[in-house]
């Protein structure tokens, strides 16, 4: 899966970012960022299926 940069911040940002020596602290911040985001996209399914579980365990 690819991402668009405008979706983990601007190119003006990102530039700024790469401006800097430390290339590890991108990494590891768009690592943060990335699990971040995805975590947002999962988590209400995670909660739907909580919700289903509990369903199905009141029957």
């Amino acid at each position: 899966m690819w991402w668009s940069a405008t979706e983990y911040g601007s190119l003006e940002a990102w530039d700024r970012r790469l401006d800097t020596d430390n290339i590890l602290e991108l990494v590891i911040e768009f690592i943060i960022i990335f699990i971040v985001r995805e975590y947002q996209k999962v988590f209400p399914m995670i909660e739907e299926l909580k919700q289903e579980i509990e369903k199905l365990k009141n029957r």
